[in-house]
């Protein structure tokens, strides 16, 4: 496995990881933070926020998962004996 091609999984995995945390905040996060029935409270704005600094850790832990997983893969010199299946 290319240093690109470890870095490409880990991005893909690290942005559907970090989907699946903006997701939990927008199903969950209304429910603890009910919108106000006259204009945009705070508990709209926390939604919004949560949901980003979800995906951002997520994401982040997803990318450093997969990272790590991925690294006996990309020994240069011990990737012509090894396969993905090993």
């Amino acid at each position: 496995m290319t240093h690109r091609a470890r870095v490409g999984l880990s991005c893909i995995v690290a942005f559907s990881l970090g989907s699946v945390g903006g997701f939990i905040v927008a199903v969950f996060g209304p429910l603890l933070f009910p919108a106000s029935i006259t204009g945009s409270g705070p508990g709209e704005n926390i939604v919004v926020f949560s949901m980003f600094a979800f995906f951002l850790a997520f994401g982040a832990a997803g990318f450093v998962i997969c990272w790590k997983s991925t690294k006996r893969f990309a020994d240069k010199e011990k990737w012509t004996s090894r396969t993905l299946t090993d």
